[in-house]
């Protein structure tokens, strides 16, 4: 069953059947672990704060595999990734850490039908022991001990690798959209400086851009050509890019001095400002959004409105927008991570 559902989700370009395999994945391990909404145990619904950000609880984390797209695009991802560290590091077992596991580790356990253990070893990552014990439920039930080096309860901001294990790829999906509220560039702040030499993390990028755009457009429908109910159309939308407000990848911490300490106190870390300029505007009917592209690996990526944490994030306290204004805006880690920002007026 797993290997015919890992199949669908890998092969399938097919929106509907992508969307039912991702829920009979997500059924197939509650029905081993019993994590679901309607679960008894409190420990299945206890949402972690750290220093941070904040670490879903293990139902919401079993949750995020409905997200199709996204399962579909992480999960194509990692296969290729492994596939890429085979080439990068012949006759070399792949050792793959995945940092935010959660109960279900839904980009490990269907890849063991894609590859051996001699090929593959995961250590499985989180802060949640119920999470852990979940994802060690499921492994032994259906026999893949093999392909897991170690489970690791702890906080992958923190974590230090031991001596002797450099993984050679890390896999840490652990954010919403505008990577708001989640540990995601803390946890690549961290990992990413003990990666080894060649080493591949998953996702590769987060990019994060400012439009302007006319809300009435952005969200247009009008009915499909084959009759088939409405459907979103982008020719009708009207944005103005304004340009890139944060990037993320394993490079994005090489040069730390340029990263400053906004509040020692809340111990808050800032990338360095951007400041955007704002044309002008022939009607003044555009607001803010922030828009994020995944690039997961290689070709696998999501881009506007295919999955939850690639949902455009509209600034909508700023208002609307006049010509000549100035954006200034940075990522920030701390306990509520996020964009700061503010509107200069011209």
């Amino acid at each position: 069953m797993l290997a015919e559902i890992t199949a669908r989700l890998l092969q399938g370009e097919n929106h509907a059947e992508s969307l039912k395999a991702a829920a009979e994945l997500h059924d197939f391990f509650s029905g081993i672990t019993q994590v679901r909404a309607g679960s008894q145990n409190p420990e299945d619904h206890c949402e972690t704060l750290l220093d941070e950000g904040k670490a879903l609880s293990p139902v919401d984390a079993a949750r995020c595999i409905l997200d199709y797209a996204r399962t579909r695009n992480f999960l194509g991802g990692v296969r290729d990734a492994i596939i890429e560290a085979q080439q990068r590091f012949p006759e070399q077992t792949i050792q793959a850490l995945y940092a935010g596991c959660g109960p279900f580790a839904p980009l490990m356990i269907p890849l063991t039908t894609e590859f051996t253990a001699g090929q593959v070893q995961f250590t499985l990552l989180d802060i949640h022991k119920r999470s852990l014990d979940s994802a060690r439920q499921i492994i032994e039930t259906l026999e893949l001990s093999d392909f897991v080096r170690d489970y690791v309860q702890a906080d992958a901001v923190s974590y230090k690798f031991p001596q002797g294990f450099a993984p050679h790829v890390i896999i840490t999906e652990t954010m919403q959209m505008a990577l708001a509220n989640e540990p995601q560039v803390a946890i690549t702040f961290n990992l990413t400086q003990q990666m080894r030499a060649g080493g591949i993390l998953i996702p590769q990028q987060i990019t994060l851009r400012a439009c302007l755009a006319d809300l009435k457009r952005e969200f247009a429908f009008q009915p499909a050509a084959n009759g088939s109910g409405s459907t979103a159309i982008m020719e009708s939308r009207a944005r103005i890019e304004l340009g890139k407000v944060f990037e993320l990848t394993a490079e994005s911490f090489k040069e730390q001095h340029l990263w400053h300490d906004a509040n020692e106190a809340d111990r808050t870390l800032c990338s360095p400002v951007r400041v955007l300029r704002v044309p002008q505007i022939a009607e003044q009917t555009f607001s803010l959004l922030i828009l994020t592209e995944v690039t997961v690996f290689a070709s696998h990526v999501l881009g506007d409105y295919e999955a939850g944490i690639s949902y455009p994030k509209m600034l909508s306290e700023l208002g609307f927008i006049n010509s000549h204004a100035r954006l200034e805006i940075c990522y920030a880690i701390g306990k509520q991570p996020g964009l700061r920002y503010r509107l200069l007026e011209a």
